[in-house]
């Protein structure tokens, strides 16, 4: 009874507190923000600043700046502040560092930036990168991810972050379009063949950033019935990221083109592990053994015929029907037999 008040107790505590995501959106002064955040609070970031502008680079910041955004009011508490929306009318256009400007001295308030992202594959070996081309099965490949949004993950500028903040999602896909969660290091039953969870939500929090375990996935693994886990083809990472519900903002801006923005694809393709190529024959061409000519033997004289036996060809043997007298006879003597067994 006990185990069933703790359960209960637990999920009303879900339910009350406030997702951890939220922890990303509470931003620290002078903290680099994107195009397309909602409900991000801006309060620490303003501090007592009321109205915040921006100059294009290498502007003299002691003239007006190009554009200005009156956030509240004086003496006004906005609540609209901890849950702001960099859109795209305001700030598409205006990246880079806002200034308070009704404060003297004047100090950076955020940092507007576009979004990047990139996911590539990478050749550990060659530190390249291999996107789109064909690889051994052996290969030594892992995912890279190249963005900007990594700033979103540090503390010093989203100083109440947690480690479940991540905002990445990367899937990868085998050759018939099914999504592997799992990767083996060697085939199945192997001495110390480990089984590895697929680093599908990666914590970003510096770039570039690599998947640990890629070096350590076997695509010559089999299974059981000695099948392999990781057929030949063309296997594709998807990366897709939503900071702040960043894509419903692009969606709802009707902004389609969202690749190195919101998503990025990358494909490898691996050779089949069962084509052996034969390996070129080296040193003397193979000797043909000589073969020896019997001598030829010539025969004078005429050969006496011999005469073959015949063959004696067998009668066929031909069998007269019975009379019909005898075969009404048997059919008689059947059917009394048959009516006596009735009985």
């Amino acid at each position: 009874m006990q185990g069933k008040y703790i359960l209960l107790v637990l999920i009303a505590l879900l339910v009350i507190l406030p997702p951890c995501m939220a922890s990303t959106r509470i931003i620290a002064q002078g903290a680099p923000v994107f195009v397309g955040e909602t409900s991000v609070d801006i309060n620490k970031a303003l501090a007592s600043c009321r109205i915040i502008g921006w100059w294009p680079a290498g502007s003299d910041m002691a003239q007006p700046p190009e554009k200005s955004i009156t956030l509240r009011a004086l003496n006004e508490i906005s609540p609209a502040l901890s849950k702001y929306t960099f859109g795209f009318d305001e700030y598409a256009n205006h990246t880079g560092t806002w200034y308070c400007v009704d404060k003297q001295p004047r100090y950076a308030v955020f940092d507007v930036r576009e979004p990047e992202i990139a996911i590539r594959v990478w050749d550990l070996d060659t530190d390249s990168d291999v996107s789109g081309t064909t690889v051994p099965v052996k290969a030594n490949i892992t995912y890279r991810i190249d963005t900007n949004l990594d700033t979103a993950l540090q503390l010093r500028y989203r100083p109440d972050k947690n480690p479940s903040d991540s905002f990445m999602t990367v899937k990868l896909t085998n050759p018939s379009g099914k999504g592997i969660t799992n990767i083996y290091t060697d085939s199945y039953g192997a001495k110390n063949v480990q089984i590895l969870t697929f680093d599908s939500n990666p914590m970003v929090e510096s770039s570039p950033y690599s998947w640990r375990s890629g070096a350590d996935w076997n695509r010559a693994s089999r299974d059981l019935q000695g099948t392999f886990m990781y057929p030949p083809g063309t296997y594709t990472f998807a990366l897709s990221q939503n900071l702040n519900g960043m894509q419903d903002t692009y969606k709802a801006a009707g902004i389609i083109e969202t690749e190195g923005i919101l998503t990025s694809t990358a494909t490898i393709t691996f050779e089949d592990p069962a084509v052996v190529t034969p390996a070129p024959t080296t040193g003397a061409p193979e000797q043909t053994p000589e073969t020896t000519t019997a001598p030829e033997i010539t025969v004078t004289g005429t050969m006496p015929e011999i005469e073959q036996p015949e063959t004696p060809v067998p009668e066929r043997t031909t069998y007269a029907p019975l009379p019909e007298w005898i075969v009404l006879a048997a059919l008689a003597i059947a059917g009394a037999a048959l009516s006596v067994l009735k009985r």
